[in-house]
């Protein structure tokens, strides 16, 4: 029988048997990011070649009115139609990906596809920047966001309610009522031609409406108030986190139609021929982008403070 307190075990079992107590996942893990709202949110217009330069349309308002006329009459007045033309710029969006020769031989021999990998995360620093300026935009470059529009003048802090704009300190009848007056001056603005279909809200004040009882009878939230009584799609948009003056949350209504608003991408994502330099390759990975055309600024209303 061995003596346990006098055998010898050498280095090299020592490592073997830690190996063995060392359980190895095989199943990949990525950090967690946000969501990218502009993909999911808005319309996306796909059909401009990647060769335009610029993407140019026209609004019209029409004047004028009509008489009766009688024999008397002398003159009959004249309408008129004024047209104004809207130009946005695209910008060509980069990143590029590296890789050695041996880079291609370790992943074969590992199974597994780095290459893949480093296309993927090029491809979602694309979309980020992208997601950006849809909503914040980049004046300098002839890119429209949403919060950089400024056509949209339908845009201020809630009413207060025992001097608090806060929802945090409102009751669930005093944050239902910001919103539905929200909703009425969307109708107003638009002299009841454009019915909003879509509400965007920040992901704080979404989890309060979807949490806060508004019929404690029937036990119905807010959240569900509101879907009920104004059927509009609620999204819950993390990019309207302290949008605004750092305030901690938004929310704003608008009609979801491509005719009214729609985003630019003659190019979502495209990459070039990889470029031999010395042992390895650089590839270049591009998007095209023109941000947000919104056709219909008084469509959309924008409260923040909450």
């Amino acid at each position: 029988m061995t003596n346990l307190n006098t055998a010898r075990i050498d280095d090299n079992d020592v490592l073997f048997f830690a190996n063995e107590l060392n359980h190895y996942d095989p199943r990949e893990f990525e950090t967690i990011k946000s969501g990218l709202s502009f993909l999911d949110t808005f319309h996306c217009n796909t059909s401009i070649d990647r060769g335009q330069e610029t993407y140019s349309y026209n609004v019209y308002a029409g004047f004028g009115e009509a008489k009766e006329i009688t024999k008397n009459s002398k003159d009959i007045p004249f309408v008129a139609a004024n047209g104004k033309q809207f130009t946005t710029k695209f910008v060509n969006i980069g990143s590029a990906i590296e890789y050695t020769i041996q880079d291609l031989l370790a992943s074969n021999v590992a199974k597994k596809d780095i290459l893949s990998k480093l296309r993927s995360q090029a491809m979602r620093a694309n979309f980020e920047l992208m997601n950006k300026r849809c909503f914040f935009g980049n004046p300098q470059l002839g890119i429209n966001g949403l919060f950089s529009d400024e056509n949209i003048t339908n845009k201020k802090e809630v009413a207060k309610a025992k001097g608090k704009t806060a929802w945090d300190e409102k009751t669930a009848e005093e944050i239902l009522k910001d919103i539905i007056d929200t909703y009425n001056n969307c109708m107003e603005a638009t002299n009841n031609l454009i019915r909003p279909d879509t509400l965007l809200i920040s992901s704080l004040a979404y989890n309060q409406i979807a949490t806060k009882i508004f019929n404690s009878f029937h036990g119905t939230t807010i959240l569900k108030q509101i879907e009920t009584m104004l059927r509009v799609t609620v999204k819950s948009t993390a990019e309207l986190n302290k949008a605004i003056d750092g305030e901690t949350g938004c929310f704003i209504f608008f009609k979801n139609n491509s005719h009214y608003v729609e985003q630019l991408i003659p190019s979502f994502f495209h990459t070039e021929e990889p470029i031999r330099h010395m042992n390895g390759f650089e590839v270049g990975c591009f998007s095209r982008y023109g941000g947000l055309v919104i056709r219909q600024p008084k469509m959309f209303a924008i409260r923040y403070g909450i």
